[in-house]
């Protein structure tokens, strides 16, 4: 896991994959686009965030605007870490971010999380004989509507082990999966799912989709078994991966994310030039990555992959404990995140809901004011809208006056 408030005491490092290999993705993957079927209207855009205000200052440079999501200036962000039988897999390319989590043991774990929308995937696995070493088979595939037919991520896992069994899978929201992952049942709107098997005995393909509550967005994911694995469904919706009959178990898995992609912030815009100047070594710069994959400019995410949202208090401490250097493009994007959350109160936001998680939350609070008389506020206050204005130029404003 990753978190955007530094921890001096907690590096973990770099390590291969004994079981990666260099391969070329499968391109099967590609017929999910035309398995998958979308009953519902596309998503609309969210209501956007203010414009990067004018300078309201003198001498005060104007702010750049955000970059398009394939802007050069925004390269493809990849890297792995490992903590202890957990490894780590970060993409952030052509519009998509997604975050691989491989867990060896008994029970081995796939965590497929993305930052848009904050949803994800969850395969556990059921508990096995033995230890089960799950391992990546090549990098993360980024998929996008306009190239593949689809938006999300593609991985290719593989394993030594004799089968490979998985309980039913959980999409939905990342906050959900954390709840089964401590112990939660999910509801039953969360569990009405479509299981499709195509192909033949010796090349089928696993197809399992979910619609959204919001009844605008899907949730689906592909495992195609390749080299000889072939792929049965148990009567409880899971399913079992058994390898060749010499040969490792290896299949491709591809998750998708209709959710509206967030505006990564470039990694040279992360921090004052005199603290870049001052990055050396490895754990520096694979720092360095973990803060560009946290930084939007709509929101800084708390970490990754269960807490793959905005945390006013996260927020918060992370500027203070990094303003000496950081750039103002992130400060603004922090600051002006926590202003737009606010509630007309004041009050700063705790943990943000978004999608699935965030309808659920407005039920209970909708009958919670019922049975109290109480009112839900509904819209920020122009006070607070031009509080962010003011101290957003006002920090930009110390950025430039102030010596490096």
């Amino acid at each position: 896991m990753i978190h955007l408030i530094p921890d001096p005491y907690h590096l973990p490092t770099y390590h291969a994959s004994p079981l990666a290999r260099t391969r070329a993705p499968s391109p099967r993957w590609q017929r999910l686009g035309a398995t998958i079927m979308y009953h519902h209207a596309p998503p609309e855009e969210p209501p956007g965030r203010a414009k990067p205000c004018r300078s309201i200052l003198p001498g005060m440079p104007e702010p750049i605007a955000p970059p398009d999501r394939r802007d050069p200036v925004c390269p493809p962000l990849t890297f792995d870490r490992t903590e202890g039988r957990i490894q780590h897999r970060f993409l952030r390319a052509h519009g998509t971010a997604a975050h691989v989590a491989l867990t060896s043991g008994v029970a081995p774990r796939i965590i497929i999380a993305f930052p848009a929308g904050n949803r994800g995937v969850l395969l556990q696995g059921r508990i096995h004989d033995t230890d089960v070493a799950l391992g990546f088979d090549g990098p993360l595939t980024p998929l996008d509507e306009e190239t593949h037919g689809i938006q999300g991520v593609a991985v290719t896992i593989i394993t030594d082990a004799p089968e490979l069994r998985f309980a039913p899978a959980v999409l939905g929201n990342v906050r959900t999966i954390r709840d089964v992952g401590y112990g939660a049942r999910l509801i039953p709107r969360l569990r009405r799912y479509s299981i499709a098997v195509t192909g033949t005995a010796s090349d089928r393909a696993l197809t399992i989709e979910r619609p959204g509550l919001d009844g605008r967005h899907a949730y689906a994911i592909q495992v195609e078994p390749r080299d000889g694995t072939t792929v049965t469904v148990d009567p409880d919706g899971g399913f079992t991966l058994h390898p060749p009959p010499t040969g490792q178990v290896c299949a491709d898995i591809v998750a998708t994310c209709d959710d509206p992609h967030l505006t990564p912030i470039p990694v040279d815009r992360l921090l004052r030039p005199s603290a870049r100047a001052r990055l050396t070594g490895t754990d520096a710069h694979r720092d360095l990555n973990a803060l560009a994959f946290l930084a939007y400019r709509e929101k800084l995410l708390a970490g990754s992959w269960q807490y793959l949202t905005y945390f006013g208090r996260d927020t918060l401490l992370a500027l203070r404990l990094l303003a000496p250097a950081i750039g103002a493009d992130l400060f603004e994007a922090g600051l002006g995140a926590v202003i737009d959350r606010m509630a007309p109160t004041g009050d700063v936001a705790h943990e943000e809901s978004l999608g699935e998680y965030a309808l659920m939350e407005r039920d209970r609070a909708r009958k919670h004011a019922r049975q109290t008389g109480t009112a839900i506020p509904e819209k920020m206050s122009v006070a607070l809208r031009a509080s962010r204005v003011l101290l957003a130029a006002t920090y930009r404003c110390t950025m430039v006056c102030s010596p490096e």
